[in-house]
């Protein structure tokens, strides 16, 4: 489940950093004093590593046989 919420956290970062920068984001007032653009790469990879993540547990939940 981690192995494929990690390759889902990567396609995820690289397809949505490709299309926002986390820079025009501070550039235009958005985000507070302390965040980076390293920092929104970092959150933005751990959301969607918790998205996937949170998909890969239910496929596996809903997928086990009856008890």
């Amino acid at each position: 489940m981690v192995w494929s919420a990690f390759l889902a956290a990567c396609l995820g970062s690289l397809l949505g950093f490709a299309w926002l920068d986390p820079a025009d984001l501070l550039e235009a007032g958005y985000g507070a004093d302390w965040l980076t653009p390293t920092a929104i790469y970092t959150l933005g990879f751990f959301l969607f590593f918790a998205v996937g993540f949170a998909g890969a547990f239910l496929a596996v939940y809903l997928t086990r046989p009856p008890a």
